[in-house]
């Protein structure tokens, strides 16, 4: 809910599932983020801007476990429009991976410390071409001009991975995110978590 507050959304966290030592909220318009851990290096947008905010931030996890934390970029691309919309959705992507061209390398607007895992998440609604999701894949910025060069977007100079997220992380085929059994549209996968598998690995 874009009118709601992090405030609010803490509270609402603390009451349903409460924690130890309560929730960390991060929330900028209509995007959140959550984490039992501190929650540093806010961004509530990236620059160059795409066409929605897209937001960002490092989950500090504790030293005595992780050699290095997590970073999140947390998106709401524009939905609906088949490919009518897919240059919008195409210009957050194109954003992401200069985003995270610009995390990797020294100076600019963000740098974290040499193989912080990175994690781009939220409902991307890919209902058109696949293109603005391959991007964020394979780093092949489609606006150069204005988004700068093509770049693998893992730290080893690969492509991201596309997690291949089932239900209730228990065996079957379905991976759609969104279903309206009223709706003339099939069940569809709208949401999406890709990230840097050369620092991370899904456990379910």
């Amino acid at each position: 809910n874009p009118s709601s507050t992090g405030t609010e959304l803490k509270s609402l966290l603390d009451t349903i599932q409460p924690i130890e030592n309560g929730w960390n909220v991060f929330k900028s318009g209509a995007l959140a983020i959550a984490s039992r851990w501190p929650i540093t290096n806010r961004a509530g947008n990236i620059t160059p801007t795409g066409a929605k905010p897209v937001m960002a931030a490092l989950v500090d996890l504790p030293d005595a476990d992780f050699p290095v934390d997590l970073y999140l970029m947390n998106v709401h691309y524009r939905c609906c429009g088949g490919t009518t919309n897919d240059p919008l959705r195409q210009r957050d992507s194109d954003a992401i991976v200069s985003w995270m061209r610009d995390a990797r390398t020294p100076g600019g607007s963000v740098e974290l410390p040499y193989a912080t895992p990175m994690i781009v998440l939220g409902d991307m609604n890919i209902v058109g071409g696949q293109q603005p999701l391959l991007t964020l894949a394979t780093g092949d910025i489609q606006d150069n001009a204005r988004y700068g060069v093509d770049s693998f977007p893992d730290w080893d100079g690969s492509a991201n991975t596309i997690l291949d997220a089932t239900h209730n992380a228990v065996a079957g085929a379905d991976t759609y995110t969104w279903r309206n059994n009223m709706s003339q549209f099939d069940p569809g996968r709208l949401d999406y978590i890709v990230y840097t598998d050369s620092v991370l690995a899904p456990t379910k």
